[in-house]
């Protein structure tokens, strides 16, 4: 059998080179941080530029931290179960509630998000309490929530409400006066205007000031992974960082399309 021998010289510096080829693979590994999502455009997104700011953001500050960042994309209820039995290191983009708060370990919060009226500018009410929706149909999103107060509201008919799956059918419905107003994210809201709307339908509504709720978007690690409070310590430092250099909000904006931030 044919065999190819090298000098002695260079076996050893292929040997050292193979030796560090395997290391460095072995560092990338080490040092990458798989996070679970669902879709939340503008936020996240498989098909979003950057996979969304909110990942963006997410995956520069971990990148900073000398972290590599793979978002696994399932629906939501598999992306929260997966995080929570610790098969993947965390999810982004969490609102904090007691019964999560058993579960998993909080980072500061990335950035906060409120949900508002919006209105056709000709049916614009300019509400002090929700008594002054008082019959008109309200288009809201199954499955969320908007508050204790707003809750409240609904529970005691103060409020006439219908629920929809798609925060995009809730705006044609209001730009087509099917519904009086309807209550979406502020991100959101303005991501589908911006993006679907023609400029002369988006002249036609506009948002109420006063926000429903607003609430902080964390990123979540579970209390089952003993690694969970090392990388939060590591990722909240980053994130003030970030923060106090005024990063948060140059990327919030250019999701907005260059307009104040709520």
């Amino acid at each position: 059998m044919w065999r190819f021998d090298l000098p002695t010289g260079k076996k050893f510096g292929l040997c050292i080179y193979l030796a560090l080829l395997c290391l460095t693979h072995w560092s990338v590994q080490a040092t990458s941080i798989k996070l679970t999502v669902g879709e939340w455009p503008p936020f996240i997104g498989q098909h979003l530029e950057d996979e969304g700011v909110g990942s963006k953001i997410v995956k520069e500050l971990f990148r900073r931290a000398g972290y590599e960042v793979i978002l696994e994309f399932y629906p939501w209820p598999r992306a929260y179960r997966h995080a929570a039995e610790a098969e993947k290191e965390g999810s982004i983009l969490w609102i904090w509630t007691e019964k999560r708060a058993k579960l998993f370990h909080y980072s500061e919060p990335v950035f906060s998000s409120g949900s508002y009226f919006f209105m056709r500018k000709s049916r614009y009410i300019d509400w002090n309490s929700f008594k002054d929706f008082k019959g008109k149909v309200i288009g809201i999103a199954a499955g969320y929530q908007y508050g204790h107060d707003f809750a409240q509201a609904e529970k005691q008919r103060l409020i006439d409400t219908e629920r929809f799956n798609g925060n995009d059918e809730k705006l044609l419905r209001l730009l087509l006066g099917r519904l009086d107003v309807v209550v979406v994210d502020y991100y959101v809201a303005y991501s589908i205007l911006n993006n679907y709307f023609e400029p002369d339908e988006r002249a036609k509504i506009k948002h109420h000031p006063r926000p429903i709720a607003t609430e902080g978007l964390h990123l979540i690690m579970p209390k089952k992974s003993k690694a969970s409070l090392k990388y939060l310590e590591q990722f909240n430092k980053k994130l003030q960082e970030a923060k106090d250099e005024g990063y948060i909000e140059r990327m919030l904006k250019k999701a907005l399309g260059g307009a104040e931030l709520p």
